[in-house]
């Protein structure tokens, strides 16, 4: 989006937020920081234009950004993103942010941090009848800064650094017609529970959608706060400006830390008030080289499924996902009834079990914790072992577990040559690829075609940016690759159960 329209559709949504009413009937006031943002070259691309104002947004509130610069990130998908533009060693501090200047919600001592402004539906939230959560009251807090009633570096910095509501990808934000795009009634259900929520809770101005096919500005503002809030604590949740751009990385080089204020004098100092405030810093996991994109992760250690990447960021990790799973269930009359991994890890090559649990094939690993697995002490044969080493074996099992479509179908799985599937392991998969199929026919379209579409609304989006033309609705790219995603996960169950039932 170029600055022209960008201004254009912010001095729109700032027009319709004041036409939402306020049970607190108190007149908006703009109270906060006067920013002045230096004017860019009229050659700078919009990416340069963004730096420009980041960097003039921490130069007025005295943030040292000399570690940081944004840039575009390699994948397109993830946007702009934080790099490192000097050397950090492990530990150091890459971007400080003061917890003043951020919008926080520390459940465990029930206290509000958030910059002076009026800030009119934050506390009419505050007042609610029901107590709203953390995050509900952090989207009235974004509703204000954006209509101008809060603060005007929020106003300033949601403008330009939150998605617009067109670009958001996150399912509760879409209409009908987008959510069936998705091929994944679970994860529609949840969005539309979402939006009921939203819609029990608050006026129905405030749901009213900004236009055809786009969400309200709640949905937009609480959107915002689900994908870019950071936990800050163990019941604190906030929104940090600049440093909640970095994106998320499977193996981050970076991570937050708190920095509480220290004790100090009486001093009035500008020296030594910086001493004593309270801080949010963006530190280095490990030594982050000049150049390198600055990311964290999102999930945590254990990760998250791409259902819930999805329901809470839009996106979903592109080429596999660990920590991805399948809701399959045991039917009632094999309860307790489970496949054996010595017999999945002699059919399959102990080489690829391994490579599996490396990440380096990802969609095995994810199928394999998908499905009922107990490990046992049963020890592959000899000529079994002597197999499994050979050469081309493990590329057979690899073909086996290919996620092209036609791959369960294919004469060259991989077979056991000591151990043998029971007639119990063979039910239970038989009903589990039953529960896999179901889900599949209910597809309108198969992992092949939605691959050549994916492929399709990349190009497009890639010719539409160097053309700076419009190109496709990102929404429908997020819902192509996150079906994608699912139905390469579909596939290898698909075939790992086959190859048990063939036995």
């Amino acid at each position: 989006m170029n600055a022209a329209t960008q201004r254009t559709t912010v001095c729109a949504r700032a027009t319709v937020l004041q036409r939402v009413p306020l049970l607190l009937h108190t007149p908006p006031v703009r109270v906060g920081r006067q920013i002045q943002c230096a004017a860019a070259a009229a050659e700078a691309t919009e990416v340069q234009l963004l730096n420009n104002l980041f960097e003039d947004l921490c130069k007025h509130c005295s943030i040292d950004t000399s570690a940081v610069r944004l840039q575009q990130s390699a994948d397109a998908a993830a946007g702009v993103g934080l790099f490192a533009s000097k050397d950090t060693s492990k530990g150091g501090t890459i971007l400080r942010v003061p917890r003043s200047l951020c919008i926080i919600i520390d459940n465990a001592i029930s206290s509000l941090t958030i910059p002076t402004g009026n800030w009119p539906r934050l506390s009419q939230g505050l007042m609610h009848e029901e107590a709203l959560t953390w995050d509900l009251l952090q989207a009235l807090a974004l509703m204000d800064a954006t209509a101008g009633d809060g603060d005007q570096f929020w106003e300033l910095y949601a403008d330009h650094f939150y998605q617009q509501p067109e670009q958001l990808t996150l399912p509760m934000c879409w209409p009908q017609q987008l959510l069936k795009e998705l091929q994944h009634p679970t994860l529609v259900k949840a969005a539309e529970q979402q939006q009921a929520r939203l819609r029990s809770l608050f006026p129905p101005e405030y749901m009213q959608p900004i236009d055809e096919g786009l969400p309200s500005y709640l949905q937009w503002a609480f959107a915002c706060v689900r994908s870019r809030a950071l936990q800050l604590g163990p019941q604190a949740f906030g929104m940090v400006p600049f440093v909640d751009i970095a994106n998320h990385a499977a193996d981050p080089n970076s991570d937050i830390r708190g920095v509480q204020a220290t004790a100090g004098s009486n001093s009035s100092s500008d020296s030594q008030a910086k001493q004593q405030q309270a801080y949010v810093e963006l530190i280095a996991l490990k030594d982050v080289m000049a150049g390198q994109e600055v990311t964290i992760s999102y999930s945590g250690l254990a990760g998250y499924t791409n259902q819930r990447f999805m329901a809470q960021y839009g996106f979903v990790p592109s080429q596999g996902n660990m920590a991805d799973r399948l809701e399959l269930s045991v039917p009632d009359s094999l309860q307790g009834a489970t496949l054996r991994m010595s017999y999945l890890e002699e059919t399959l090559g102990s080489s690829l079990i391994l490579q599996a649990a490396q990440g380096k094939n990802p969609y095995i690993f994810a199928a394999l914790k998908s499905l009922p697995i107990t490990a046992d002490d049963a020890q592959p044969t000899a000529a079994t072992a002597s197999a499994a080493s050979a050469p081309g074996a493990d590329s057979i099992a690899s073909e086996a577990i290919s996620v092209d479509s036609s791959s369960a179908d294919s004469d060259n799985v991989a077979r056991g040559m000591g151990l043998t599937a029971t007639k119990q392991e063979k039910e239970l998969a038989t009903a589990l690829l039953q529960q896999i199929e179901a889900e599949v026919e209910t597809c309108s379209t198969s992992l092949r075609e939605d691959e050549e579409l994916l492929q399709q609304l990349q190009q497009l989006a890639a010719a539409a940016a160097a053309d700076e033309a419009a190109g496709t609705d990102v929404r429908l790219q997020a819902a192509v690759r996150y079906r994608v995603e699912r139905k390469r996960l579909l596939q290898a169950c698909k075939v790992l159960l086959a190859l048990v039932i063939r036995d």
